[in-house]
């Protein structure tokens, strides 16, 4: 999967190949990046303290 900003400049006309095909699956996509980083900081945080990193 490319990334949302290539996606989104697909659908704005700014980019050559790739992309999404409408502005759902561009909203679908954002949504899951935003997921994807929240759920890795929780991960780094809990093997942070885990870890005894202070």
């Amino acid at each position: 999967m490319e990334g949302c900003d290539i996606g989104i400049m697909k659908l704005a006309g700014i980019w050559a190949d790739g992309g999404y095909n409408n502005w759902g699956a561009a909203g679908i996509g954002i949504i899951t990046v935003i997921i994807i980083t929240i759920i890795a900081v929780f991960g780094i945080v809990y093997i942070s303290k885990w870890g005894g990193v202070e």
